[in-house]
């Protein structure tokens, strides 16, 4: 995901070059690779929303999300010897989808919109920061709302993903999703090693 920003230029995309030089495949849709300047590297691989693809084993299947970026997706990733599913989304502030059969939950749960919304008051941030985190990040009551619209049948964890260092309550959104879903719910934090376990062999 690349934003069109030059303030956000190279988010999420810093180490790009490097990875390619140590001979690393990469997949990105087109907008990424073309504003990154990689398109034509032979280790660049693009994929379209809508349009699954396979890695080993993996079957990837991206969508559309909904950021100030150039061409940003999300993956719903299959493990194909036991049809398990991972979904994984973030830097986005609203999906349109809806997913059935996914076991493991890696989404964005950025800020409360109520902590925002004082800093801005206060003058902690500046309206083009507040205007930009309402429209471009997953907020705590957008993921509750997505979560309860989504057939959660088989999910088995949920792991919240991208806070904000100030407009986030780490204890508060873990506690406020495990309520909704009864769901096993953690954030993600630097170091942190989950196991994906639902088929251990």
């Amino acid at each position: 995901m690349l934003t069109n920003s030059r303030a956000w230029l190279g988010d999420h995309t810093k180490a790009l070059s490097n990875v390619l030089k140590a001979g690393i495949n990469c997949y990105m849709t087109d907008g990424t690779a073309t504003v990154k300047g990689v398109k034509t590297h032979h280790r660049t691989h693009i994929v379209k929303a809508a349009q699954t693809y396979t890695v080993g084993p993996f079957a990837i299947y991206p969508f559309e999300t909904e950021h100030d970026a150039v061409e940003p997706v999300g993956y719903l990733i299959s493990y194909r010897p036991t049809g398990e599913k991972l979904l994984y989304a973030t830097d986005t502030f609203y999906l349109r989808y809806s997913f059935r059969g996914v076991h493991y939950l890696l989404i964005e749960c950025n800020y409360v919109r109520s902590i925002a919304r004082a800093r801005f008051t206060n003058g902690e941030i500046t309206k083009n920061l507040y205007d930009r985190l309402m429209t471009s990040h997953f907020s705590l009551d957008n993921l509750k709302d997505f979560l309860a619209a989504s057939d959660l049948t088989v999910t088995r964890q949920i792991v919240l993903l991208h806070m904000s260092k100030d407009n986030s309550d780490e204890r508060r959104m873990v506690r406020e999703v495990r309520s909704l879903t009864n769901i096993k719910t953690t954030a993600a934090v630097a170091g942190l090693k989950l196991g994906l376990d639902l088929h251990p062999f």
